[in-house]
C-alpha cells in the first residue's frame, strides 16, 4: 500500500479536481488504529480504507483525526454562519441610514457606527450588556458529536448508503438587536451621505403647537411623502455588496477550517461540488478520547446479544459472509450504525468507524430583526423653533440568494430579510466494516492507493 502523502494538494485544488469514478459510493473495507512499523506510514498513522462501489478496484486511505479537530470545524461552521448573517443585517441597517443628519438608535446609523469610532464601540458594548448578547465566536466545547442514526425501519435491513436523518448544525437566527460582529466588517459596504435625506428621500411631518392648540400635517408624525423607490435602490445596493463580500468570506473561512483541522479528509464530490440544493460530502474518520461502552451497553435493549457480539464473545457462523470477506450477523452489524463515537481501540475492535461529514445545503431562513429607516418628524412652536423627533419606518423586504440580493418591491415593508443561501452543515455517522458510508455518492477526490 502506498504511503499517504502528507504534503497534499491545497483544499481548493482538491475541491476543483475532476473526480475519477462517477456515481461511486464509499465502502468501508478496513479500520486500522495504527502500529509501530516505521517502514509504513499507514502502520503508524491510524486510518480507514474506503473502496468505491463503481466496479473498479480502487482503495482510498483516509487518516483519523482527533475529536477536538472535528469539534473545531463544527464550531467554526456555526460561528461563520452567524457572522455572515449578522454582518449582512447590519450592513443593510447602516447602509440605508447613511445620511449624516439621520437620528435614531446609534447602532442603526452609519455616522454613529462607522465614523464615530470610540462612541460606537462603547454604545455597542453597552447594548450587548443590556441585552445579554455577546460577540460571535466559535465554541468547540458546546458541540455535541452525536451519531445521526438511521430510522428504525432502515435498521431492520442492511443499509445501502442513502440518506439518514441528518443532525442540523444547531444554528438559529438571532434576534438580538445589537451588532455581534466588528463594526468595521459591515461598515465597509456603504459610505456616508452628506446631502440630507429631508426633502430628498422624504418630506417630514410637522406639528406646530401654541397655547391655543396644535396644527399638524396629515397622519403626523408620519412623513407627508417618502421616496420608497429611492430607499429601495439604496437598500438593494448595500445588500448586494454585503452579500457578495460576505458570501465569499463565508466560503473561505469554512474551507480554511476544513483544511486546517481535517487536511487529509476525503472529498466524495466534496463541499465544493454543488448540484441542486446540496453539495457532495467531505469527510474524515475521527476518534473520541473517552469510551462508547455505555452506547454499546444501551444497544442490549434492542438486542441482548449485541454487547457480547461487538466484544467478540458471541460465536458467529463463519459461513455468514457479508461483503468483502467480512463475517457477521446482519441484524447485529446494522446496529453498529447507532454507536456513539469511540476511541481508536474500540472502533477497530468493534468493527465500525465514526465519520465526521460536512456539506453545503441550500436553506431558506427568515431574519425577522426589523430593518428600520430613520426619518424625522418636526415638533415646532409658534416662534419657529423646531425639534426633530426620530421616527423609525419599517424598510422594504430584502431577499438574499447565493449570487445576489434584491428588494423586489417598495410596497411590501415589514423589514424582513429572507435568506436563501448555501449553508455549511455537519453530521456524524457510524459505519460497520464492510458496509457503505451513508450520504455519500458521486466521485471520490483523493489519491488512490492502487488501481
Amino acid at each position: 500500500m502506498m504511503r499517504i502523502q502528507t504534503a497534499a494538494l491545497s483544499l481548493m485544488a482538491i475541491l476543483t479536481a475532476a473526480g475519477q469514478t462517477a456515481g461511486a459510493e464509499a465502502l468501508l473495507s478496513l479500520i486500522e488504529k495504527g502500529g509501530q512499523d516505521q517502514s509504513s506510514v499507514n502502520r503508524v498513522m491510524p486510518f480507514v480504507e474506503l473502496r468505491d462501489t463503481a466496479g473498479r478496484d480502487r482503495e482510498y486511505s483516509v487518516p483519523y483525526v482527533p475529536e477536538l479537530s472535528v469539534k473545531n470545524v463544527a464550531a467554526d461552521f456555526v460561528a461563520n454562519w452567524k457572522s455572515y448573517q449578522d454582518t449582512l443585517h447590519w450592513a443593510m441597517m447602516v447602509g440605508i441610514n447613511n445620511n449624516v443628519t439621520a437620528l435614531g438608535l446609534p447602532h442603526d446609523l452609519h455616522f454613529a457606527n462607522c465614523t464615530l469610532q470610540l462612541p460606537a464601540d462603547l454604545t455597542i458594548s453597552a447594548g450587548q450588556l443590556l441585552t445579554g448578547s455577546s460577540w460571535i465566536k466559535a465554541d468547540p466545547a458546546s458541540i455535541k458529536l452525536k451519531t445521526s442514526n438511521p430510522s428504525s425501519e432502515r435498521a431492520k435491513t442492511l443499509p445501502e448508503g442513502g440518506v439518514n436523518g441528518w443532525r442540523d448544525d444547531g444554528v438559529s437566527l438571532e434576534n438580538y438587536d445589537i451588532p455581534r460582529v466588528d463594526r468595521r466588517r459591515y461598515c465597509a459596504y456603504s459610505n456616508i451621505e452628506l446631502i440630507p435625506d429631508e426633502l430628498m428621500m422624504y418630506v417630514p411631518g410637522v406639528r406646530v403647537c401654541s397655547p391655543f392648540g396644535c396644527v399638524a400635517t396629515p397622519d403626523y408624525p408620519k412623513p407627508t411623502y417618502v421616496n420608497w423607490d429611492g430607499l429601495r435602490g439604496r437598500l438593494q445596493a448595500v445588500c448586494a455588496a454585503a452579500n457578495k463580500g460576505e458570501t465569499s468570506n463565508y466560503q473561505k473561512e469554512n474551507l480554511l477550517t476544513l483544511s486546517k483541522n481535517t487536511p487529509l479528509a476525503i472529498h466524495w464530490n466534496g463541499v465544493g461540488t454543488v448540484t441542486g440544493t446540496r453539495s457532495g460530502t467531505t469527510m474524515a474518520p475521527f476518534y473520541a478520547l473517552g469510551t462508547n461502552l455505555l452506547s454499546v451497553a444501551s444497544m442490549a435493549k434492542t438486542d441482548p446479544r449485541f454487547p457480547a457480539y461487538v466484544s467478540g464473545r458471541l460465536p458467529v457462523d463463519p459461513s455468514a459472509v457479508l461483503s468483502k470477506g467480512h463475517v457477521g450477523v446482519p441484524e447485529l452489524e446494522v446496529l453498529k450504525r447507532y454507536l456513539e463515537p469511540g476511541n481508536l481501540e474500540e472502533q477497530e475492535a468493534q468493527g465500525e468507524a465514526t465519520f465526521f461529514q460536512a456539506w453545503q445545503q441550500l436553506d431558506t431562513l427568515n431574519d425577522f430583526r426589523p430593518l428600520r429607516y430613520w426619518a424625522k418628524a418636526m415638533e415646532c412652536n409658534i416662534f419657529g423653533t423646531c425639534t426633530p423627533v426620530p421616527l423609525p419606518l419599517l424598510a422594504p423586504n430584502a431577499v438574499v440568494t447565493p449570487v445576489n440580493c434584491t428588494v423586489p418591491s417598495a410596497a411590501v415593508r415589514t423589514g424582513t430579510t429572507t435568506i436563501n443561501q448555501y449553508r455549511y452543515r455537519w453530521g456524524v455517522v457510524s459505519t460497520p466494516e464492510g458496509f457503505t458510508v451513508p450520504n455519500v455518492t458521486g466521485s471520490p477526490v483523493l489519491r488512490p492507493d492502487k488501481e
